[in-house]
């Protein structure tokens, strides 16, 4: 398997993860009160929004020059970074909010 591929497939398998997450969030904030519930689900379809353009970017990942493959490969990265970040935030935020109701 090519560098590329395996990287697009990879990649793809932390996406499917992340989707699960997300619906695990999504299931909690519904249980919350009514303000705290559309906060989060505010930032879980925002979440959701970056997810979906990184799955488009590594959609055209695959049809991209083997030149631009590098470039293209950072971006995807970096991209990835920035979304796990916000997913953490969101998460730590999320479980604060989540125990202080309790």
């Amino acid at each position: 398997m090519t560098d590329r591929r395996q990287f697009i497939e990879d990649m793809k398998g932390r996406l499917d993860q992340l989707d699960q997450q997300l619906d695990r969030l999504s299931a909690k904030s519904e249980e919350m009160a009514n303000q705290a519930s559309e906060k989060y689900e505010q930032q879980v379809r925002e979440l959701r929004r970056q997810r979906d353009d990184l799955s488009q970017r590594l959609d055209e990942a695959q049809s991209n020059s083997e030149s631009a493959w590098e470039a293209i490969k950072t971006g995807i990265t970096d991209a990835w970074n920035d979304l796990s970040r916000a997913f953490d935030r969101a998460s730590a935020a999320f479980t604060d909010t989540s125990s202080q109701q309790d």
